[in-house]
């Protein structure tokens, strides 16, 4: 099985008030690939945030 994460923190600017954690993660195994996708809010509000993939 092979692997790699990637990471980046999206940073309050003006228009958006949120810092965001996020991770993806790819693992490629005998039966395929599989990517995950986390998210984790650092900021005192709630964000609005959604996230989707193209095949």
């Amino acid at each position: 099985m092979d692997s790699a994460s990637f990471g980046y923190v999206l940073r309050a600017c003006p228009g958006w008030d949120w810092v965001l954690d996020c991770r993806l993660e790819y693992i490629l195994a005998a039966d395929g690939l599989t990517v995950g996708t986390t998210v984790t809010n650092r900021s005192v509000t709630d964000c609005p945030y959604a996230t989707g993939a193209h095949p």
